[in-house]
């Protein structure tokens, strides 16, 4: 897995391993063989220990200095998004895009339901897939 690849490291992620922590982490593969397996657990327990740290002692921990988390769903959604691998990306966008279109029926008081809007936002196979499914619970 190349380094672009990478997602970045989550505010929790953050906390929980400073610095030293992650040259410890790069240094594991370059231990003998017997011993990265307990000094890679010994990095996991100064992470736990440094969370319990934060906090016992810092106020909760909020999304981009938000003092209430977001009940938008499309918004959770992209704020995950920045963090997720390339390859959930593209699942998470068609996410997002579900919640945005259905805030917007919403908002112009659509007679269209649910299960209606989402059908069209499926490929030809997995709709045939879904109504497959449904025949079946009938």
């Amino acid at each position: 897995m190349n380094q672009e690849s990478l997602p970045p490291l989550t505010p929790l992620d953050v906390i929980a391993a400073k610095n030293e922590l992650q040259i410890m982490k790069a240094l594991v593969p370059y231990l003998p063989h017997g011993r990265q397996k307990s000094f890679a657990v010994l990095i996991k327990l100064m992470e736990i220990q440094n969370l319990l740290d934060f906090f016992g002692s810092e106020p909760d921990l909020t999304a981009c200095g938000m003092v209430e988390p977001a009940a938008d769903p499309a918004e959770i959604l992209r704020e995950a998004a920045a963090y997720a691998f390339p390859s959930d990306r593209e699942r998470l966008s068609q996410g997002i895009q579900i919640f945005e279109v259905m805030q917007m029926m919403q908002a112009m008081g659509s007679g269209m339901d649910t299960e209606e809007l989402l059908q069209n936002f499926l490929t030809p196979e997995q709709r045939e897939m879904f109504e497959a499914y449904q025949n079946l619970n009938l």
